[in-house]
């Protein structure tokens, strides 16, 4: 394990457990149905009843965790989430599939690294929190756009004339947002282009599980699947397309998923294609005695998120989702929280559309 990135976590972790003890919004941005949106010491806040989301330092590196989970004891903290998107860099290879870290190079961005503006924005039913980087040096830049809604929500993207795509979103306990790549130019024998994120509950208590399968520390697995979804939606079912963070008895507790497809437009915003994206995962664990002196699992996950070489100068269009399942009595910590997921997708899938 990189020795950085093992106290980072580390340090990231104990930092958030200490400013998610029920500060006050420092700044509020907006504030409507019981969404409270804003700053606080110097991140982003989302907090609904049910959801609450920091952009920690106002980066694309995501916490989140069910909003009413209490424990009863106080020695613990609650159950709190990290999707941390890191970086993003051309992948080289025979196919999309990382199978090895040599195979990505080229144009690569740390993305705490650089600049990021925040802004909100509030309309019915919805508030929007658009983060978007600088401008890199290779003149492409980069947004996160977070969308909240008050209500259920089918969101409804007219691709052309003829061709829609739907998405339902769940009120206050989803936040879907959009990854926005513009202007990338892709380095000549390129075949995709990778977020590299890690995934980790932040109390390191979680298994990891790929199907039937649980591994214990130091254990890894790669798999590939190619399968259909018939349906006139797009489909961000987290049990196939995202990793699911479960208590023992295998109940869902939070997620975060992503649609098998993303979209390709032209400089003046006009449909051009859909793209298949492909997901890879590696495990990662920290020895027995770096957290703490607990012994507990595998610590994170790295996730590669892949998209094919789209050509150059265009943008790309992309909708993941995190959410939780609302928790009437809050998460036991006698139990053990685990992640599930498929741990390589590849091939995904038949281009689910509602045709008007």
């Amino acid at each position: 394990m990189n020795k950085k990135l093992t106290t980072y976590l580390a340090i990231t972790g104990v930092l958030f457990l200490v400013l998610m003890s029920s500060l006050p919004l420092t700044s509020l941005a907006y504030k409507e149905d019981n969404v409270n949106v804003g700053k606080d010491n110097g991140s982003f806040i989302i907090d609904t009843p049910l959801l609450k989301v920091k952009l920690m330092d106002n980066k694309p590196d995501i916490m989140f965790w069910i909003a009413n989970d209490t424990d009863s004891n106080k020695r613990n903290p609650v159950p709190a989430y990290h999707v941390g998107f890191n970086y993003v860099t051309e992948l080289f290879g025979d196919d999309l599939v990382v199978d090895n870290r040599t195979e990505l190079g080229g144009k690569s961005y740390n993305l705490a690294a650089i600049d990021w503006t925040l802004t909100t924005e509030n309309y019915t039913n919805e508030i929007v929190s658009t983060l978007t980087s600088e401008i890199l040096s290779n003149g492409a830049t980069i947004s996160f756009i977070f969308h909240v809604f008050t209500e259920d929500t089918t969101v409804t993207r007219v691709l052309n004339d003829s061709t829609t795509v739907t998405y339902d979103v769940k009120a206050l306990s989803e936040v879907k947002f959009d990854i926005v790549v513009s202007n990338w130019t892709f380095t000549e024998g390129a075949v995709g282009l990778t977020f590299i994120t890690t995934i980790h509950e932040l109390a390191y208590r979680h298994r990891v599980r790929a199907g039937n399968a649980t591994h214990t520390q130091g254990e890894t697995e790669n798999r590939n699947s190619t399968e259909t979804y018939p349906s006139d939606k797009r489909n961000n079912d987290p049990e196939r397309w995202g990793v699911e963070f479960t208590d023992e008895k295998g109940n869902l507790q939070s997620y975060f998923a992503w649609t098998p497809e993303a979209d390709v437009f032209d400089a003046d915003d006009n449909y051009l294609k859909t793209v298949n994206v492909t997901a890879t995962t590696a495990e990662k664990g920290f020895k027995e005695t770096d957290h703490f002196n607990k012994r507990f699992g595998i610590d994170y996950l790295f996730l590669y998120l892949t998209y094919p070489n789209y050509g150059d100068n265009l943008k790309l269009v992309h909708d993941p989702t995190i959410g939780v399942v609302e928790s009437t009595g809050g998460i036991s910590w006698s139990t053990t929280a685990s992640i599930v997921l498929p741990l390589v997708i590849v091939g995904l899938i038949v281009i689910n559309r509602r045709r008007k």
